[in-house]
């Protein structure tokens, strides 16, 4: 068994070694207050970034209508046209 100049030291606790580094060298105590003040700032950056995103999908949302609007017109156009030439393979012409 190993003897330590300390008797106290016993019952102190172990630090968790990685990669030959104490960890608790790196342990921030400030660390929750810093995370709290980085969650906020994202929900900022995403509520600004929906609102933005909001205009976008309108404009987007306008310039689709309007190429479909545009196609049921010339769909439209098209029947009617194909039911005209439909009309006219059986009427007699005049010689």
């Amino acid at each position: 068994r190993a003897q330590l100049e300390d008797s106290s030291w016993k019952y102190d606790v172990v630090p968790e070694i990685m990669d030959g580094k104490n960890i608790y060298d790196f342990v921030d105590p400030d660390i929750d207050r810093k995370l709290a003040q980085l969650e906020r700032e994202e929900e900022l950056l995403m509520k600004e970034a929906s609102l933005r995103d909001d205009d976008e999908v309108l404009k987007e949302y306008a310039k689709t209508q309007d190429v479909l609007d545009e196609l049921h017109s010339r769909i439209r156009q098209k029947r009617l046209e194909n039911k005209m030439k439909k009309s006219r393979n059986g009427a007699p012409t005049m010689r």
